[in-house]
């Protein structure tokens, strides 16, 4: 089977395939922009961090995110990658628009340790000689900001489960950019269904074209990028168009030189005020443009029925989305109260403001569209907002601290189950071009059990399992031609298989997934650094040799710092929104998404992990935060009262159903994985009970992989079932195994599984060869061949031949 995209259309199998409904979720990036913050938070890390002063591209009093000063510029006209590369089901449009805001893509790995620094040599080691970009400092261009929809929408109370506000889409639009226009394609949407299990989003076929266009045959394009926004320009001698995203709206700025007319449409002259067409409402702000400075702003609107223009506009500011704020803060100990997140703003009406940053004085440097739900004291995405009338501080304020790792829980008093786990995997190959998502997630399973042996009094971790992830990590980081790749055209790490093939390692070349996909790696090798500094008092660890490329992982996820030449700013994580978004520069119907936020969570768990590890408070700090938020989203979102799970959350659409089909068991299995320590703040056994009404009439039916993944959320709530269910499982998913099922199961009060008996019957998943159909039971049994369940990947799907 050819490897699906983790978060795009894929096969399923011969037996069932996905219809259109099915493919109305999305996996998209966060949202554009990142903020300077001030954070007072609370837990295990010592005081305060003082804030650096803002960069000059984010100090300037410009809502278009353009630098303050010429040099501050980046701009960029040659190709993409991606114009050499097979991208993943791009439509023409889109693909026009990456061509333009992507420059080459010139691949090598960055000296992650100066992410701190304003240093402008190249990052040695880790680069191909004559390879390296010879502009370094290029901002890093945040991921999920090309692709942004403007949505006109209500929100309407789920009768059914009578708790949560769900979006009625009116319309949507996306955006092209040519070499000599701006071209606005609207597509009308419906609503969603408003039914336990699934709240989806159909979408029509673009049908209607709104081009705008500068009355010149000759232009420029160029970019330039902040981590608050995206601006495309489109220059002649006679005129500019400028696209700007800024808190999710798009909003463009047309300049012209001289008295020449903007051309759009049909119309020959656009004045001030409002414009209609049968789909369009234009607005500008100016109806002549007398000289070389002259600056309109025009904003663009579908022509809904039944609404006039200035509740148009009003309706699109009230549901401009949030940006990404930067964090700072720290943890005390001994304090209970919540993780706080401030910034200056100005009220516009009640229950609305902008928030306003705290270093822009009155002038609004950057600014933040905080959207309360219930007045002036209402229930925010993440917490609590409070804001008194006028201008003063707007504090986002989060649940308490709850998420504490302790080593110490990962013991058995079964370590004979665990060991033989071990054993058969360090007694097979390992190939590791299996894939960076199926790789990170064996890697962190045997660090997790490594960890479980060593607590338990076993000496299989030390004396063999840590050497043979010695020779793993120096397969994936120290060959002549690295696994991974630094990307200078948008800023990060992508792998090499992924930056040449689109269809591989899930879209990694074109940023989707890197938080699902490098959190396992920082998972594992946090894990193996905790048995190295027990065993050996902190000699010869992994850690250190191996170091500045787990530092490039983790600052490709977690970059905290705005002033980095390599990374931006918490690529995948949307503090305002609550929770991540896990595409990259790929374009969705329904906008940004994501579907798996367990291991999302697994990733800033990761990112934690690895700052205590390298003594990075803030690496720490960030990890902490963004683990807390994103478990509140999980629990605000994906974990329905109902017991029900979603399956993705995007932009536009909350739906029951995944990217590689709708079956109960895929829905809550993919956003439960991986099993930690972490689960149970995840979950918890409130919700667990619930969850597990929803499973058990159906749970003995799930295949095996998927049981080995929910049986431990069983635990949660019922131990004693939870054993009962596990007695049953023969082959477990490539990311766990039945010792870890065990010791999920003792750790929540139950009964450990027997020691294992040596039997055909019994198959963990160690590797590549345990996708073979001939080693999965049912398979086997069907008489079936090749390569199926679970792929490559470490995803289990149905039989495929």
């Amino acid at each position: 089977m050819n490897s699906p995209h983790r978060n795009g259309p894929r096969d399923i199998s011969l037996h069932e395939s996905i219809d259109d409904e099915s493919q109305s979720g999305s996996q998209s990036g966060s949202q554009s922009g990142s903020s300077q913050a001030s954070i007072t938070s609370y837990g295990t890390l010592p005081t305060s961090l003082p804030l650096p002063p803002l960069p000059p591209s984010l100090s300037n009093n410009n809502l278009k995110g353009r630098p303050s000063s010429p040099d501050d510029d980046v701009s960029s006209s040659s190709p993409s990658l991606l114009s050499r590369c097979s991208p993943l089901s791009l439509t023409l449009s889109s693909l026009t628009f990456l061509l333009i805001l992507l420059p080459t893509s010139i691949l090598t790995y960055p000296n992650s340790l100066l992410y701190l620094t304003t240093d402008q040599s190249p990052p040695f080691p880790f680069y191909e000689s004559g390879l390296l970009d010879p502009k370094p400092d290029q901002t890093p261009i945040r991921t999920g900001t090309f692709y942004t929809n403007l949505l006109i929408f209500e929100t309407a109370k789920d009768k059914t489960e009578n708790t949560a506000s769900f979006p009625i889409i009116s319309d949507y639009y996306r955006t092209t950019f040519t070499s000599s226009s701006v071209r606005i394609s609207t597509s009308l949407l419906t609503s969603p269904t408003s039914s336990s299990s699934e709240h989806a989003v159909k979408k029509s076929n673009f049908s209607n074209e709104l081009i705008i266009s500068c009355p010149s045959t000759s232009h420029l394009t160029t970019n330039s990028h902040t981590s608050l926004s995206v601006t495309t320009s489109i220059k002649s001698q006679k005129c500019a168009i400028e696209s700007y995203t800024v808190s999710g709206s798009i909003f463009y700025t047309l300049k012209l030189s001289g008295n020449y007319n903007l051309n759009v449409d049909d119309m020959t002259t656009l004045g001030g005020g409002f414009f209609q067409t049968d789909d369009f409402v234009l607005y500008s702000t100016k109806r002549e443009f007398p000289s070389s400075d002259s600056e309109t702003v025009l904003r663009v609107f579908p022509n809904l029925p039944g609404i006039t223009t200035e509740q148009l506009i009003s309706l699109g500011i009230k549901n401009s989305y949030p940006t990404t704020g930067r964090i700072y803060g720290n943890y005390s100990p001994s304090s209970s109260s919540d993780i706080i997140i401030e910034h200056d703003y100005t009220t516009l009406e009640p229950g609305e403001v902008y928030c306003l940053n705290k270093f822009g004085g009155d002038k609004m440097s950057e600014y933040f569209y905080m959207h309360v739900l219930e007045g002036l004291d209402g229930e925010y995405r993440i917490g609590r907002v409070k804001f008194s009338e006028g201008r003063g501080v707007c504090e986002v304020r989060t649940y308490p601290s709850t998420i504490q790792y302790d080593y110490s829980k990962y013991v058995t008093s079964s370590v004979s189950l665990i060991d033989s786990s071990l054993s058969t995997q360090i007694s097979s190959t390992l190939d590791v071009n299996m894939g960076v998502y199926g790789l990170g997630k064996i890697l962190q399973r045997i660090s997790l059990e490594c960890v479980i042996s060593y607590n338990s009094g076993s000496k299989l971790c030390v004396n063999e399992v840590i050497p043979y992830l010695d020779k793993l990590f120096k397969e994936i980081f120290l060959p002549k031609t690295s696994y991974f790749m630094y990307d200078t055209s948008i800023g990060g790490i992508t792998t090499r298989s992924g930056a040449s093939d689109h269809q591989s390692d899930f879209g990694n070349g074109i940023y989707n997934d890197h938080h699902y996909h490098y959190g396992y790696y920082l998972h594992a090798i946090s894990l193996v650094d905790y048995v190295q500094i027990s065993s050996k008092n902190g000699k010869d660890r992994m850690s250190d040799k191996y170091g500045r490329f787990f530092d490039g992982l983790a600052n490709d996820v977690c970059n905290y710092d705005a002033r980095s030449k390599w990374y931006s700013v918490g690529r995948h994580m949307d503090m305002y929104e609550g929770h991540s978004w896990a595409s990259g520069v790929e374009e969705y119907a329904e906008g940004k998404g994501q579907e798996s936020v367990s291991e999302a969570v697994n990733c800033y768990v990761g990112c934690m992990l690895w700052g205590g590890v390298r003594g990075d408070e803030d690496m720490e700090r960030f990890g902490r935060v963004s683990a807390e938020i994103e478990v509140t989203g999980a629990k605000r979102l994906w974990q329905r009262p109902s017991g029900d799970m979603l399956g993705i959350v995007s932009s536009t659409a909350l739906t029951s159903k995944t990217w590689f089909g709708d079956k109960l068991q895929y829905r809550h299995g993919i956003n439960v994985m991986p099993i930690t320590a972490v689960t149970p703040y995840l979950v918890g056994e409130d919700w667990a009970s619930k969850e597990w009404k929803v499973l058990k009439s159906k749970f003995d039916g799930f295949e095996d992989e998927w049981k080995s993944i929910l049986t431990p959320i069983v635990a949660l709530h019922d131990p004693v079932a939870a054993r009962e269910k596990a007695g049953d499982i023969k082959t477990a998913d490539a990311g766990t195994s039945l010792g870890l099922v065990s010791w999920f199961i003792e750790s929540m009060g139950g009964e450990p599984l027997p020691d294992p008996v040596e039997s055909p019957e019994t198959q963990e998943n160690s590797g590549d060869d345990s996708a073979k159909c001939e080693k999965i039971r049912k398979c086997g049994d069907a008489g079936l061949t090749g390569y199926c369940c679970p792929t490559l990947e470490g995803l289990m799907l149905e039989c495929c031949n």
